[in-house]
C-alpha cells in the first residue's frame, strides 16, 4: 500500500500525535508498505527506509496550528492509495479536506472536543468547530481512541456510528526498561516520594495547579519532590521556587525538554504521575507512566475515563482544583503500600489492554478493508 500520514507536527517536535504517527509509520514500513509523512515541521526526523517525510511550507510555521501552503497538491502528487489525517482541528486537515478526496480518507481524532471545564474552550475553538466538522464529514472513516470519544463524536458532530471505528491508542510495551535516576542526579532513592508531571507547560495542561497543589502537599510531606519535564517547565519551576513564599528549590525540579531515555528513567523514578490535560483522546504519556508502575492522577478527560479507575489503578479527579489534587496525592504519599498495589494494577491494565501492536493491527486492518483487500 502507498499510505500518506498528515500531521501538523512530527518528530523531533514533542507531542502525542507526533509519537502516534511515528510508531504507525515505522510499523507500516516494516510490513512493506510505502509511507509518506506530510508535516509542517522543519528538518523532521527520519523514520526508516520505507518512510519518507515531506515538509509542507506553512504560514505561522512555528505555531501550534500552522497554515499549510499547497498540502493538497503534494498529497495528490504522491499518488497514494489512502491518506490518514490526524485531528480535524489543525489546518493541515482542514484545508486539504475542504472537499472530498478521490481516495479513502482516515481521520484519527486524538480528542474530540475540550471538556466543559477546559481553558481550551476559547472563541478561537468555537470558530474552528464548523471547519473541524467539515473535515470529519469529508473523511471516509474516523478512528476514535475509545468508546467515550466515539460517543462524543456523535453528540458534538453528529458523526454516524457506522463511520467511527474504536481503536485505542497503545504503547510499545518493550520500548524502554531503563533504571531509575541515581541519587547523585538529585532524585531520592524512595520512588514513592516523587511526583512527576510530563508535558508542555501550557494553559491546557494546568501545570500551575500541579505546582500549587505541591505547595500544599510539601508542608505535611517534607521529603516529597515534584519533577516537571517538558517544554517550558524549567521556567515554570523557577517562578514557583523564587520569592519569599516559594517552595524550596531542592523540592521542585524543572528539567525542561528531556531525551527519550530520560523520560523512561523518570517514569521508573516516580511513584506518582499527574496529568491534568482537558483536551485528550487517550494520551500516550499516561499509558507509558502506568506501564512503568507510576500511579496516574488524572483529569477525567477523553477516554481516560475508560482506563483509570479511582482507588484501583489510579485516581480520576472529581475536579481539577489544587486542594483536591493535594488531598488525593497526599493520601497516596502517606500510604506507600496502597501506592504499590495501585501501581501493579496500573501496569497490568496497560499490558492487558493497550499494547501498541493491537492498535497497529487494527489500523492496518482498517486500511485494507477500505481498499477492498481485507475483511
Amino acid at each position: 500500500m502507498k499510505i500518506g500520514q498528515v500531521a501538523h507536527r512530527f518528530l523531533p517536535s514533542i507531542g502525542g500525535i507526533e509519537n502516534y504517527v511515528s510508531r504507525l509509520s515505522r510499523d507500516l514500513g516494516a510490513e512493506g508498505d510505502s509511507v509518506t509523512i506530510f508535516t509542517t515541521t522543519d528538518s523532521p526526523a527520519e523514520v526508516g527506509d520505507s518512510v519518507h517525510v515531506r515538509t509542507v511550507p506553512a504560514i505561522f510555521q512555528n505555531s501550534r496550528n500552522p497554515v499549510p501552503l499547497g498540502a493538497l497538491e503534494l498529497i495528490q502528487e504522491a499518488k497514494l492509495d489512502l491518506v490518514h489525517f490526524h485531528s480535524p482541528w489543525y489546518f493541515t486537515s482542514i484545508l486539504p479536506l475542504w472537499r472530498r478526496l478521490d481516495i479513502p480518507v482516515v481521520m484519527t481524532v486524538h480528542g474530540a472536543y475540550p471538556e466543559a471545564d477546559s481553558p481550551s474552550r476559547t472563541s478561537i475553538i468555537r470558530l474552528l468547530r464548523p471547519l473541524a466538522q467539515r473535515a470529519l464529514d469529508n473523511s471516509t472513516m474516523i478512528i476514535a481512541l475509545g468508546e467515550i470519544e466515539a460517543q462524543r463524536l456523535y453528540q458534538i458532530f453528529r458523526t454516524p456510528r457506522n463511520r467511527v471505528r474504536v481503536i485505542p491508542n497503545g504503547v510499545d510495551i518493550h520500548d524502554c526498561r531503563l533504571g531509575r535516576f541515581k541519587p547523585t542526579d538529585h532524585f531520592a532513592k524512595e520512588r514513592a516520594r516523587n511526583i512527576l508531571f510530563l508535558g508542555r507547560a501550557t494553559k491546557d495542561s494546568r501545570v500551575d495547579s500541579v505546582v500549587k497543589a505541591f505547595q500544599l502537599i510539601s508542608a505535611n510531606n517534607p521529603d516529597s519532590r515534584l519533577i516537571l519535564a517538558g517544554p517550558g517547565t524549567r521556567e515554570l519551576a523557577r517562578r514557583f521556587t523564587g520569592g519569599r513564599h516559594g517552595v524550596e528549590s531542592k523540592r521542585i525540579f524543572g528539567l525542561g525538554i528531556v531525551s527519550h531515555d530520560d523520560v523512561c528513567r523518570l517514569y521508573n523514578s516516580c511513584g506518582l504521575f499527574i496529568s491534568l490535560g482537558s483536551w485528550e483522546g487517550l494520551p500516550t504519556r499516561v499509558l507509558e507512566a502506568m506501564l512503568h508502575g507510576s500511579v496516574p492522577i488524572v483529569a477525567a478527560s477523553g477516554s481516560l475515563r475508560e482506563v483509570v479507575a479511582t482507588g484501583q489503578n489510579g485516581v480520576l479527579l472529581r475536579c481539577v482544583d489544587p486542594t483536591e489534587i493535594a488531598h488525593v496525592t497526599g493520601d497516596l504519599l502517606d500510604n506507600p503500600e496502597k501506592q504499590q498495589e495501585m501501581a501493579a494494577l496500573a501496569r497490568s491494565t496497560v499490558l492487558d489492554r493497550y499494547d501498541w501492536k493491537s492498535c497497529f493491527t487494527g489500523v492496518r486492518a482498517l486500511y485494507l478493508q477500505l481498499l477492498g483487500r481485507g475483511g
